[in-house]
């Protein structure tokens, strides 16, 4: 919220990183990435997605059914976490 408050009109120029893996993601990443992608939202700051592919490269082994469920999951609440900003 400091940083957007600062940038002003242009807080929709910062963006907030959200490592789908989780590494030091505010919120752990994976399939609660919405947490962080919910606080950029509130804070009036864009966000930027990195390493969607996660579910495929940390599932390797898991049936392809399992995958899909997981995946849509994980875009099932980045959709109701960000959606279209009003």
């Amino acid at each position: 919220a400091e940083v957007a408050a600062v940038a002003g009109s242009r807080a929709c120029d910062v963006y907030m990183g959200v490592d789908v893996h989780g590494r030091g993601t505010f919120g752990g990443g994976k399939t609660a990435c919405d947490v962080a992608l919910l606080a950029a939202r509130m804070s009036g700051v864009s966000a930027a997605i990195f390493a969607p592919g996660w579910v495929h490269e940390n599932f390797p082994d898991t049936s392809e059914e399992v995958r899909e469920d997981i995946s849509e999951t994980f875009w099932r609440r980045v959709v109701e976490a960000w959606g279209p900003r009003p």
